[in-house]
């Protein structure tokens, strides 16, 4: 199974790419209760093919470069989306730019290596759980006519910003340890570090 590329897991990433599209296309003509529907969607699978993955021991390969690319793109174009409508939140989009512009150019070194980057940490996957919850939150108020103050969307984006800047810190050593070989990428720990 681990080198199967037909799992549960890889088709809800899958599904999770494909909403993309209709996500920003709602959200942009304002159709926000179907906006809020299909960002719950993307939500629900996202939780969803981590657990089945682990669960039902269904993590491969292409799992888990498609997993995080997915989480990406979602983040990217919601991100985008939402500034573009509440300029508040460009703090946010900026933070999460350069995160994701770090971390690819990390990835991009490690293949070059002849390697991988390690799989999503906690940080990282409270981080998108954070981000998620903004962005559902932030349509649902678009959704209900509701306009927050601006320091709500300010305080929004600086709890998202620490997020991102915490799960990138966190991906640091990992990236070293990569590096130097001190990081095991299939077994996702340190030599000689135990579960």
């Amino acid at each position: 199974m681990k080198d199967s590329i037909y799992t549960v897991p890889n088709l809800l990433s899958v599904v999770r790419l494909l909403l993309i599209a209709p996500i920003v296309v709602t959200y942009s003509r304002g159709w926000f209760l179907a906006a809020a529907v299909l960002l719950a969607l993307s939500g629900v699978t996202d939780m969803m093919d981590g657990y089945i993955a682990r669960r039902f021991n269904q993590i491969s390969t292409l799992g888990k470069v498609l997993d995080p690319i997915a989480d990406k793109l979602t983040m990217a174009a919601v991100a985008l989306g939402i500034a573009l409508r509440h300029p508040a939140l460009w703090l946010a989009m900026g933070v999460l730019a350069v995160k994701e512009l770090i971390m690819l150019i990390g990835a991009l070194i490690l293949y070059k290596k002849g390697t991988r980057p390690a799989a999503s940490k906690w940080v990282g996957k409270a981080a998108t759980v954070l981000l998620y919850v903004v962005f559902f939150g932030v349509v649902i108020t678009d959704l209900c006519a509701v306009v927050l103050p601006a320091w709500a969307y300010w305080a929004m984006a600086a709890a998202c910003s620490a997020a991102m800047i915490a799960a990138l810190i966190s991906y640091v050593p990992v990236f070293l340890g990569i590096l130097s070989g001190a990081y095991n990428v299939e077994t996702e720990r340190f030599e000689g570090e135990t579960k």
